[in-house]
């Protein structure tokens, strides 16, 4: 099994296998958040928007995803209490999604349900809580019954140590900034 990335700016597609290319959340992030892959344009669409209003159309203008490729979407699960209240979770301390978090895992699959046959058919996650949650939301709204859901340890997140844990997310930057 292959992916296959377009970069936006050669055009040269790199083959990477499955198994290899999530092996670590660092390789991840080097080939998923390469400069070259990404052309941010703003569309007609979101510019119509108000701030104050999810833009739920926000992924209709899109080009077409080519027959020999695949579009990736990085998301950030849903709000805990921790986020709210600008604590560090981190990899030790598992917090389920708040209701804010609930509707912002809610609102995501709105977002991709609306892609009709480009709507993803695999959400991948790490294997904490608020992750799973996030995708098990979406995935509702996407069509649950046609989405694969599957856990992957190397998403995760960063192991900050028990030093940063629950502590002001402004008082423990230093320390998360040695660490990392």
């Amino acid at each position: 099994e292959k992916l296959h990335f377009e970069t936006s700016h050669s055009q040269s597609k790199d083959e990477h296998s499955v198994s290899g290319l999530f092996s670590d959340r660092r390789s991840v992030l080097a080939t998923l958040l390469a400069p070259s892959m990404f052309q941010l344009v703003p569309t007609a669409r979101a510019a119509e928007k108000s701030p104050t209003e999810p833009n739920l159309d926000c992924l209709l203008d899109l080009p077409p995803i080519p027959n020999d490729c695949v579009r990736v979407y990085l998301c950030r699960h849903g709000q805990t209490e921790n986020n709210r209240l600008r604590l560090v979770q981190g990899a030790r301390v598992d917090p389920p999604i708040n209701e804010n978090g609930e509707a912002m895992a809610h609102r995501l699959g709105i977002a991709f349900a609306k892609l009709d046959r480009q709507c993803p058919q695999t959400i991948m996650h790490s294997t904490l809580l608020r992750a799973k949650q996030t995708a098990l939301t979406a995935a509702k709204e996407m069509g649950e019954e046609t989405i694969r859901l599957e856990a992957l340890p190397s998403l995760g997140e960063v192991d900050f140590g028990p030093m940063t844990e629950g502590k002001q997310v402004s008082a423990a930057k230093p320390k998360m900034i040695e660490t990392y």
